[in-house]
């Protein structure tokens, strides 16, 4: 799309070849406001009062300036740029001698087609600028509504738990006093994981991560992932696979580690229970780090969304904060790797992949065609 600026830069330049002058373009801004939009042959030099009578010249909807019946002295002739509807601008001729009737004729026949293509660019700006605005209003509301669900779910846990052994302590049994304290600890450890991912999501939109790259190996990530997965886990079968050789990344090793845990902890929450979850790393004109799971698959058309904010699957359950996996975006991004995602041709289920280029490789990769390495912690 052709910006009003580029617009305006346009008519400057074909205004200042057409009548041997300098030329300005001015934009109309708000209701009845002016800015300077485009200039030729190069930047005009125009003063606080040449500007001033641009402006009248907007109000006023009159030509102000040289040749003009106000403030005919001046050296530039602003003419308005009037449509049917509205004036988009104004634009300003500056030279020596005035214009001829004939040139006074043919500025004001372009006046009104420049008028009407500056009008059409300001009018797509205006639309763009009001669908990005809705779209942020769109994102605040899916954000306050998820706030207020994955917040409030484990914050009424706790409570409640809470409430009761305050209340009822005495009379609770020793296993429903243990019951009640893991329902605590779990519900403030999913409140925790919530929060974290929303200052992770909030640092990342605000520009505060910056990654800190050195050579990782990769084994060592999968092998860390594994484990802490493993905690989280719920019945479910988690493996690692690291090709042999592999060479070392230049990547950020606590952003990389967070980013496969988020696809590790995506795949528990959709796999059912006894379903393998598998964390493989291989070359592939790079290194690419694959969480593949079972569950249900990604929707048609999908496997672009889904890494957007607070986007989740269809099957996610409560506990889904719908950012794990734009972090993983963001935080890639940052290492210089690319995610996508994509069903499996095997069975059910979905593959995520983060694949890092040829120049994130540290070392050269090992001619070693043995067994997979195994980063299993079951």
């Amino acid at each position: 799309m052709t910006t009003e600026d580029e617009v305006a830069q346009t008519l400057a330049s074909y205004a200042a070849r057409a009548f041997d002058a300098d030329c300005a373009v001015f934009a109309r801004v708000g209701v009845n406001g002016l800015r300077l939009a485009g200039t030729a042959p190069g930047m005009a030099q125009l003063s606080e009062a040449d500007k001033a009578a641009a402006q009248w010249t907007m109000d006023k909807g009159m030509p102000a300036g040289k040749g003009a019946d106000t403030l005919p002295g001046a050296r530039w002739l602003f003419v308005p740029l009037r449509t049917a509807r509205l004036f988009s601008g104004v634009i300003a001729i500056g030279r020596d001698a005035p214009l001829s009737p004939i040139e006074r004729r043919r500025l004001d026949a372009f006046a009104d087609q420049a008028a009407n293509a500056l009008e059409r660019a300001h009018l797509a700006r205006a639309y763009e600028e009001t669908q990005i605005e809705a779209g942020e209003e769109r994102m605040r509301s899916i954000m306050l509504s998820s706030l207020s669900h994955d917040l409030r779910t484990p914050i009424t846990g706790i409570l409640g738990a809470a409430s009761s052994l305050r209340v009822y302590g005495a009379k609770h049994d020793e296993a429903t006093r243990a019951e009640l304290l893991s329902s605590i600890e779990s519900e403030a450890a999913r409140l925790q994981r919530y929060v974290e991912k929303l200052l992770d999501m909030t640092r990342l939109d605000a520009g505060g991560i910056k990654a800190k790259k050195e050579a990782v190996d990769v084994g060592d990530i999968i092998a860390r992932v594994v484990q802490r997965a493993n905690a989280v886990a719920e019945n479910k079968w988690i493996d690692g696979d690291v090709e042999p050789g592999l060479p070392l990344l230049k990547a950020d090793p606590l952003l990389l580690e967070q980013a496969v845990y988020n696809l590790v902890e995506n795949a528990i929450f959709h796999a059912k229970e006894s379903e393998q979850i598998v964390i493989q790393a291989h070359y592939s004109d790079g290194v690419r780090i694959e969480v593949l799971d079972g569950g249900p698959g990604l929707p048609k058309g999908g496997e672009t969304r889904i890494f957007d904010k607070f986007a989740r699957g269809e099957a996610t359950k409560d506990d889904g904060t719908g950012l794990g996996l734009a972090i993983v975006k963001g935080f890639a991004t940052l290492m210089g790797a690319a995610v996508s995602a994509h069903n499996r041709s095997d069975q059910h289920g979905a593959v995520f992949t983060i694949a890092f280029p040829e120049s994130a490789l540290v070392s050269e990769r090992s001619d070693d065609r043995g067994q997979p390495q195994s980063a299993d912690n079951r």
